[in-house]
Formats: structure tokens, C-alpha cells, sequence
């Protein structure tokens, strides 16, 4: 037995001595190319801080980013041993995101999960690569059009009364409110009449949201998804698993089947209608069209939802920019009730406080790309450089709008350093990326920011709000956890009825 015992601890200590080398040697890539970085440590690679816990994953790139931007346009970093390009130089982001996007063309997260476990996911644009992401967001994109979105305008004077009936009530009882949770029920409601032209019941208080609950359990699935995939390569049984749960998929999958097999003269929703002429014009499965819905909920409910919360939160902590705000909605009002759509995107202070709240806290921070067809990129010295096709790349929106060099006072809550034409030319200069660049840029950026636009417009129209300084941080530091960008902290505000 103890020969036994000898030789097993022998054979270990030859694995790890040999799995140790071999992760060392991985760290060499790239070196050929003379191509800078921070040094590396095992088992961590460049991220030991966010593996462990402590910061965000975008809080490290940003150090890096401090550290080689004006001497690099690019450096080499390690996820665990997994190498990337991290970009440095937002034009070289522009040349991948739109300039060279077929050689850039598809997104890292199309390898976080497989097919066989996540068939809606991978009918997601997002997700999907090649032929197939060219064909669903072109069958998804006309639905979410600027017109489609005016004509379901008239519902929402609805969902935003349940929104100021929701704060009175909370008003006669508590003395702030959880901007959070407000935020994800206003989007669920405005999501679930959009999509499939029924109430989400998020407003009400005798059953939770189960919209919601399906939500929030597609989120933390995917967090220990994208955990595991960063994980994959110092472990390999971590490998690949479910970016959807199995129960939020089935509640999806079953709540398109029932409403489409009801009689469509019973009043559909102008989205079931669209994926009913999907249906019958490609014969799409039920998985494919309910992966359209699934991408519209993340996009619909969370990103949106993240937006709202966040700008109400810088609102109320600059009272001069909200006051400005307010004038500007009576204004364009002029004593209507409710702000037509045209009226509503007159509201160009509004989206500029609303692009500012994006920059401080985008909800989805950095970019992954997989280098589709070999390319060249030019360093600092003006060498060229090959990128082999299947090289990752990384981009951080979240360190290009926190440059000092782009941005006065990045951590502060500025929304006229937009005057003029502002939005636009940050977004030219490639410095100002909430939602991407290129063919590939979000698709629901522009459902997200009406939504923004509505609840915000009618919050700050019928409310002063200010910050609970005892249940909320007074700072923008990010929660270490997620991959979708969220104060590290509840956001609790008192809402003062006008």
C-alpha cells in the first residue's frame, strides 16, 4: 500500500509540475510578435483581482489600459492562460469594430455555450456567427424599427400610470424607494405589452413578476456561464455550460406556443404578428422564433432596466441637471398630459443625460472578438503585426469613456459636454461605445433608449427624487460580479411628489 501510495503522489507531482510548465509556456504568446503587456502570473494571468472576487473585470483592464495607452495600441493579456489583444487606441477599435469588420465578425461569447445545450441562445444575433447572424438580425432588426416603436406609443401612457401608481403607493409607507426594482418593473411591463401584448403584472403586489424571476434566472445562469468559460482554460472540466436556464428557456419557448396558437384575430401584438409571418415566410422553429423574444428580454428588461436605475441615480445626486431636465420636459409639453413620440425625442437634454449615463456606467462594458480572417495591425512604432484567425481581441468601452484625455472629470455627471452635436462626435471619435460599433453594433439600443426616455421623462415630470445617502454609495464604483455593469450597491431614492 504504500508503494501504491508513493507512486500515485510521484504521478501527481509530475502532473502538476508538467500542467505548470505547460501554462507557463502559454504565456509566451504573442512574444514573437514583440508585443507588451503586463506580466502575467500563474494561475491568474492578468486578472487575479477579479477571479478572486475583489474588483470588476473592467476596473483591471482599466489599470492596464493606464498603464500602455499613449506608448501601445495594443498589448497582450492572459485570462487565466487564455491570450487576448486588448486594444488601447480607439481608432484601432474603430479600423476592427466597423472599418475591418469582416475579419472581425463574430463575438467570443458564440463560444461560451453549445448549440445542443442552449438552442435559444444561439438563435440569438448576439450569439450567432457567419451566414446565420447576417439572417436573424435581419428578420429581428424590422420589428424594432423607429416606426414599429411609434405605433405601440399609445400603450404606453398605460404602463407609465402603473409606473406613478407604484410610487404613490410607496410613498404612503417607506421612505425611499428601490430604484433597481422600480426600473425592472417598469421595463417588464413595457417588454411583455411589446412582445407579446399581455400584462407582466409587475406593478402588482400579490404574486411576484414571474417575467421577471425568468429574467433574473437567465442572468445568474449566465454569470456562472461566463465564469466557467474564463475558467475553461486553467481547468478544462469546467468547460462549456448553459448560458439560459433550462426553466427560463421552457417558460419562453411555452408562452410563445400558447399565445401564437390563439386566434390572431383576438388583437396580437404587432411583434407575434411579425414572428407569425417569420413562421409561415422561412419555417422557422419554435426555438427560433422564441430565441428572437429571449434577446429582446436582455435587452428589453436588464440593459434597459440598468439604464434607467443608474440615470435616475445621477439625477438625483446633481439637482441642477435634474431641474434642467424637468424645465425641458414642461417645455416641450407645453401642458399636455402625456409626450407624443415625436415630443418625446424633441428631448434632446434628456439624451444627453441619458448617453452620459451610459458612459459612466455602460451596462455592457468590453467587447470580445474573434479574429475571423488573418489581419494586420499596426503598432506603436508602425510595424505590422499578424493576428491569426481565431485570436481573441478585447475592447473596453468602459476605459475609453473614463479617459481623462477624452472626458473632463470622467467620474462626474456631466450631460452638456454633449451640447452640439456632442453624442455624435464622441461616437465618430470611437470613445463613446454603450452599444458597440459597426454592423454588429446592439440591435436594441434604440428600443432600450425609448424605453429610458419614457420612464425617465414621466418619473421626473411628476416627481423631485433625491439620493438616500444611508442605503446608497455616494461613489460609481462597479459590483464586482456580473458582466453587465451595476452600481455596487443598492439605489435607493426619495421620490417628492409635484
Amino acid at each position: 500500500m504504500l508503494v501504491v501510495a508513493v507512486l500515485f503522489l510521484f504521478a501527481l507531482a509530475v502532473f502538476a509540475i508538467a500542467f505548470y510548465l505547460r501554462f507557463l509556456d502559454s504565456f509566451k504568446a504573442f512574444e514573437t510578435n514583440g508585443i507588451k503587456g503586463p506580466k502575467p502570473s500563474f494561475p491568474f494571468g492578468n486578472f487575479k483581482k477579479t477571479l478572486t472576487g475583489k474588483c470588476n473585470f473592467v476596473d483591471e483592464l482599466s489599470e492596464i489600459y493606464e498603464e500602455f495607452k499613449g506608448t501601445e495600441r495594443f498589448v497582450r493579456v492572459f485570462m487565466t492562460r487564455k491570450p487576448q489583444l486588448f486594444i488601447l487606441d480607439s481608432k484601432l477599435s474603430k479600423e476592427i469594430l466597423v472599418e475591418n469588420f469582416k475579419h472581425f465578425s463574430n463575438n467570443v461569447s458564440s463560444k461560451w455555450s453549445t448549440a445542443k445545450d442552449d438552442v435559444l441562445r444561439k438563435c440569438s444575433p448576439f450569439v450567432c456567427t457567419g451566414n446565420d447572424w447576417k439572417s436573424r438580425r435581419t428578420e429581428i432588426v424590422p420589428v424594432l424599427s423607429s416606426t414599429r416603436m411609434k405605433g405601440f406609443h399609445p400603450k404606453t401612457k398605460r404602463i407609465c400610470q402603473k409606473l406613478c401608481n407604484f410610487i404613490d403607493s410607496k410613498l404612503r409607507g417607506e421612505e425611499s424607494v428601490d430604484v433597481k426594482a422600480l426600473a425592472y418593473n417598469f421595463t417588464a411591463e413595457f417588454v411583455s405589452d411589446f412582445i407579446w401584448g399581455i400584462d407582466a403584472r409587475a406593478f402588482t403586489k400579490s404574486a411576484p413578476c414571474e417575467l421577471i424571476q425568468m429574467k433574473d434566472a437567465m442572468i445568474q445562469q449566465a454569470f456562472k456561464c461566463v465564469k466557467a468559460y474564463f475558467l475553461s482554460d486553467l481547468l478544462p472540466f469546467f468547460g462549456n455550460r448553459r448560458f439560459f436556464s433550462k426553466l427560463s428557456d421552457k417558460f419562453f419557448v411555452g408562452l410563445l406556443k400558447k399565445l401564437l396558437a390563439e386566434d390572431s384575430n383576438c388583437g396580437r401584438s404587432d411583434f407575434l404578428n411579425h414572428l407569425e409571418k417569420l413562421k409561415v415566410a422561412k419555417e422557422l422553429s419554435e426555438s427560433e422564433l422564441t430565441g428572437h423574444t429571449t434577446t429582446v428580454v436582455i435587452d428589453g428588461i436588464e440593459t434597459a432596466g440598468a439604464l434607467i436605475a443608474h440615470c435616475l441615480l445621477l439625477l438625483a445626486r446633481n439637482e441642477n441637471s435634474q431641474e434642467k431636465l424637468r424645465q425641458e420636459i414642461n417645455d416641450t409639453l407645453d401642458g399636455e398630459d402625456f409626450p407624443t413620440f415625436d415630443r418625446l425625442n424633441e428631448l434632446t437634454y434628456l439624451e444627453q443625460c441619458l448617453y452620459e449615463t451610459l458612459r459612466i456606467f455602460p451596462p455592457l462594458p468590453f467587447f470580445n472578438k474573434i479574429c475571423t480572417e488573418d489581419f494586420y495591425l499596426e503598432n506603436s512604432e508602425g510595424k505590422e503585426i499578424r493576428v491569426a484567425k481565431g485570436d481573441e481581441i478585447l475592447i473596453s468601452a468602459y476605459a475609453f469613456h473614463k479617459d481623462e484625455e477624452f472626458y473632463s472629470d470622467p467620474e462626474m455627471f456631466i450631460p452638456e459636454r454633449f451640447d452640439n452635436d456632442g453624442i455624435k462626435d464622441y461616437r465618430n471619435r470611437e470613445v463613446l461605445i454603450p452599444f458597440g460599433d459597426g454592423p454588429r453594433v446592439c440591435l436594441g439600443n434604440k428600443f432600450g433608449l425609448y424605453e429610458a426616455k419614457v420612464a425617465v421623462a414621466e418619473i421626473l415630470r411628476n416627481y423631485k427624487i433625491s439620493v438616500d445617502k444611508t442605503r446608497t454609495r455616494s461613489d460609481n464604483e462597479c459590483s464586482p460580479g456580473g458582466f453587465l455593469l451595476s452600481l455596487n450597491s443598492g439605489i435607493f431614492l426619495k421620490f417628492n411628489k409635484i
